[in-house]
């Protein structure tokens, strides 16, 4: 049956068997061959099967499986994705390697770094590349909330400037496509662990237009926390990038509403672990105290 709090996710009454579905993708954990073929023949009664023992892709996304490493990890990827979409945007190589994906905030120091950032004054865009802004951003989301993490807040910043973009957005957006085109191949690498979910907060303040501030957050399954010992990282299950909808009258009230955010996200991943067979104790949520 499904799971009552997570749609897409399946489990036997009975059997040590959860599977996940999504549209035509089954991706399926199991104790015991016998178990996994129980559901298999069950499938093939009513559909067409195609079965994948080394459990290699899933909703377009490329799983390496090092069981047999010392150091035994899962590697997710998308190979070609990048190339793929560089080739159909027509955007060429960078005559030098550009890294980093969005255009840092200029420094400002004392009275003015309280201070918005100033508007955009550019010049609108026509409707042909007011629609390719749109369709490079809705191509990479996909990309980058897999295996890209990076990219998130430069999408995050252009999607909010699409509906009225300039040609400062339209630079920004090729300076994303020059650092794809620079960094094509994102991998994110994954250690067993004990599966307990620990967060790492945070915010910008006041770093997007009409005063705006950015709350971020960094999900993943760790190791207990132990004294005197650097806090055991893994690779991210989930990315918080979003903006607040509220002004933040202070760095430490972005902070705030930055950690209020990742605590909604937490409830939600708290249930998903739990259908999953991965009860959680109370969850760690590193921040920043000393805005």
């Amino acid at each position: 049956s499904e799971a009552k709090h997570t749609p897409g996710l399946w489990k036997h009454h009975t059997r040590p068997i959860t599977f996940t579905l999504v549209v035509d993708d089954f991706g399926i954990k199991y104790v015991g061959n016998s178990h996994a073929q129980h559901l298999i023949g069950t499938l093939e009664k009513y559909y067409t099967v195609e079965t994948d023992w080394t459990g290699g892709l899933y909703c377009g996304i490329q799983l390496d499986w090092s069981y047999d490493n010392p150091t035994r990890h899962l590697d997710i990827s998308m190979p070609q994705y990048v190339a793929a979409k560089l080739t159909e945007f027509n955007h060429p190589a960078p005559a030098q390697p550009q890294h980093a994906p969005y255009p840092a905030p200029p420094v400002r120091y004392g009275r003015a770094a309280q201070e918005s950032a100033p508007p955009d004054k550019a010049l609108p865009l026509p409707p042909e590349k007011h629609k390719r802004v749109q369709k490079i951003i809705g191509s990479f989301l996909y990309y980058g909330r897999a295996v890209d993490l990076t990219i998130l807040k430069a999408l995050n910043s252009l999607a909010r400037q699409q509906s009225k973009p300039t040609t400062t957005t339209l630079a920004n957006t090729n300076i994303l496509l020059d650092y794809l085109a620079s960094h094509p191949n994102a991998v994110i690498r994954y250690h067993p662990s004990d599966m307990l979910l620990q967060v790492h907060s945070d915010a910008s303040y006041c770093n997007e237009p009409e005063s705006r501030s950015t709350a971020g957050g960094h999900y993943f399954l760790g190791e207990p926390i132990r004294t005197n010992q650097p806090i055991w990282l893994n690779g991210p299950v989930h990315i918080l990038c979003t903006v607040l909808k509220l002004v933040a009258a202070s760095a430490a009230k972005a902070e705030l509403g930055a950690l209020f955010l990742n605590d909604q996200e937490v409830k939600i991943l708290r249930l998903i672990l739990d259908e999953m067979g991965h009860p959680q104790p109370p969850t760690l949520i590193h921040c920043d105290n000393n805005t």
